[in-house]
């Protein structure tokens, strides 16, 4: 009996290893396809320095230069926008446009005679076109901000923002594929689609502050995924963690997104399951 299971864990252990492989060659492989189509990822260049100074000019011109308005103070408000621009970058995802598209084409069915589950697939992909995304938007316009600002862009507890940040990632991936499974029930997906995307958008903080929310909608907003995608790392940027009135270490704000995340993974899976049942029964 104790051969037999640490056979089944030797076989698990080999198995999430083979899988990881394949996400890292899939990484990089989607990494050489977008460099070769980069041009339209350039438009950043353009875009987010613009909708950066659109937002400090509103932060200027409608917060007091001391005091703090919901808790942050006009500086702080300003390089909250720097911060949501850049993080923005980083965790961007088009898991849910993709499986779409796959299952309306019926090209998923392709994805499930293959080894590796599509969602795993298309996590690989991210990894791949995030990676050039970072050196292709992220950095250059930090430096434009920056330079802008007059002080480099920071934040001020590197690592747990680090952390944060990656979880967040994750965290994008789950809620937009999951968002995708959309399209096993619906024939025409692009419009619940981009509505979801606007929700995501604004129930993360990636254009104002959730402290800006009215009081009594925060419980029931922290209860999604929304906030723990952008909000929190973007907190822990700034230097202090505050969710429902009470101001949070960051190792404890990132506690608390790890939770956040496995909890949704396993959301993720079951709905995935339920909807792979669907496809099949359907006859995909």
């Amino acid at each position: 009996m104790l051969d037999a299971a640490r056979c089944d864990l030797v076989g698990t252990a080999l198995r999430v290893r083979a899988r990881l492989e394949a996400v890292v060659a899939i990484a990089q492989v989607t990494w050489k396809e977008w460099a070769a189509f980069r041009s339209h990822m350039t438009v950043s260049l353009l875009t987010g320095p613009l909708r950066f100074l659109v937002m400090s000019w509103i932060w200027s011109s409608t917060a007091r230069a001391s005091g703090a308005t919901s808790g942050l103070a006009r500086d702080d408000l300003i390089t909250y926008s720097a911060f949501a621009l850049l993080a923005g970058y980083v965790v961007f995802d088009f898991a849910d446009w993709n499986l779409q598209m796959l299952v309306r084409t019926g090209r998923y069915t392709n994805h499930l005679l293959q080894p590796l589950p599509h969602a795993w697939f298309a996590f690989g992909q991210k990894l791949g076109h995030r990676a050039l995304a970072v050196l292709i938007e992220a950095i250059p316009v930090w430096c434009l901000v920056s330079l802008w600002l007059g002080h480099p862009i920071l934040p001020r507890q590197p690592l747990w923002f680090g952390l944060s940040l990656a979880q967040g990632f994750v965290l994008m991936f789950v809620v937009n594929y999951a968002s995708g499974l959309s399209g096993f029930w619906l024939s025409r997906a692009e419009g619940l689609r981009r509505c979801m995307g606007l929700v995501r958008d604004t129930l993360a903080g990636a254009w104002i502050p959730l402290s800006f929310f009215p009081v009594a909608c925060l419980p029931l907003l922290f209860l999604l995924p929304y906030p723990w995608i952008l909000y929190v790392p973007i907190r822990i940027a700034l230097g202090q963690v505050e969710l429902l009135g009470r101001v949070l270490s960051a190792p404890a704000a990132v506690a608390l997104q790890f939770l956040v995340t496995l909890l949704w993974l396993a959301i993720l899976a079951a709905i995935q399951r339920v909807a792979t049942r669907r496809f099949l029964s359907a006859g995909g």
